[in-house]
């Protein structure tokens, strides 16, 4: 196992408040987070993430349970005794300071010598791009410049950890995209722990190494982009990382290998993938979007391994490179199938209120208990 930069054990934070009751900002995280790795905490608003990251850097204290940083306590270490900087959305550069000053602040503070200060913030605006920028002052620059030298201001400081709460929140959408990709690759040039804050799912599959998923103070699921995507651990980590479907079902067989569910009144045969009590226990169906096909019912291949429904299409959104079907099954569920404009598929080749077959590969279900 690598080395860890950052851990959290049994982690508690509670704000307390004279006039309501006590908030659980965060409950019971643990977190092992790897030297070197991009590391993201991804939920919606109010899920404990930023609190969290505050309790890294110090802006917080935790309740219970304790932070380590390099395998140091930090409880009770204050912000600047840590060795983390801090990028945020809003930038707070200093708007009368030139960019080689706001990226050097931090050095002067600390009284390094005049020679390796213009060294260190000469190497940081060129890993950052902007060495043509140095004498321009923030009003001068563009969003994501200024994210640029708020990046190269955390960076000159050569922490072990660099925290981002955001950072991309205030660009527009083009630019963030590209923002993402120049980050991931920063990162792997330096080697650096990033730990990074974020709600856009999109964000957080396209820039980690590893995601924790958070709800309500819990860390619900960790793992890479592809196992959060492929096998989440709950209903609200399929539903909130991009789009799912889900089906109602019941346990009515386990077997060595296979795990046997009644769903829209048909038995099917799934993979087996967890414990269950064959008491006709309820359990959630979740399949991706794009794991799902359509046909026609005279053209459909019956294969005994796929599992099919026969249903109607209610709605049909082309979206450029799919389309996005609604298809609503005989008891009155939905299943949403995305379609590749693709040789195999022209775009409008299904209209409102065509029968069809909706089928998927028993591998690519998920069976989920809350």
């Amino acid at each position: 196992m690598s080395e860890l930069a950052v851990e959290l054990s049994n982690v508690f934070k509670t704000f307390s408040a004279s006039n309501a009751r006590d908030v659980n900002a965060v409950r019971n995280v643990n977190l092992a987070i790897r030297a070197g790795e991009f590391f993201t905490l991804l939920g919606p608003s109010g899920c404990g993430k930023t609190t969290t990251l505050r309790l890294i850097a110090g802006f917080e204290q935790p309740t219970r349970g304790e932070v380590r940083i390099q395998g140091k306590p930090m409880n009770g270490v204050p912000p600047y005794r840590r060795p983390v900087n801090t990028v945020f959305q809003n930038y707070a550069l200093f708007p009368h300071l030139s960019v080689q000053e706001n990226v050097g602040f931090g050095l002067a503070i600390k009284r390094v010598s005049k020679e390796e200060k213009k060294k260190r913030v000469q190497a940081a605006l060129d890993l950052v791009e902007l060495p043509q920028a140095a004498d321009r002052k923030p009003s001068q620059l563009s969003g994501g410049q200024q994210q640029r030298v708020a990046l190269a201001r955390a960076l000159v400081n050569q922490p072990a950890v660099l925290l981002l709460d955001e950072p991309l929140g205030a660009l527009d959408l083009k630019l963030r995209k590209n923002m993402q990709l120049e980050l991931k690759h920063m990162q792997e040039l330096l080697k650096l722990t990033f730990i990074y804050v974020t709600h856009d799912q999109e964000e957080a599959l396209t820039m980690s190494d590893r995601i924790a998923v958070m709800s309500a103070g819990n860390v619900l699921q960790i793992g890479a982009p592809i196992e959060i995507y492929e096998k989440p651990a709950t209903r609200f980590v399929a539903d909130f990382i991009g789009e799912t479907n889900f089906l109602n079902g019941r346990v009515v067989e386990m077997g060595t290998a296979m795990t046997g569910v009644e769903v829209t009144g048909k038995r099917i045969n799934l993979p087996r993938q967890n414990e269950f009590p064959t008491n006709s226990v309820n359990v959630t169906l979740t399949v991706r979007p794009e794991k799902v096909g359509i046909s026609r019912p005279e053209s459909f291949a019956d294969e005994a391994k796929r599992i099919s429904f026969s249903g109607v299409i209610r709605e049909a959104v082309y979206i450029g490179t799919d389309t996005r079907y609604l298809v609503g099954l005989s008891n009155a569920e939905t299943l949403v199938a995305r379609l590749q404009s693709s040789p195999g598929h022209r775009p409008g080749e299904y209209a409102i209120d065509d029968p069809v077959i909706v089928w998927f590969e028993p591998g690519d279900i998920r069976l989920l208990t809350e």
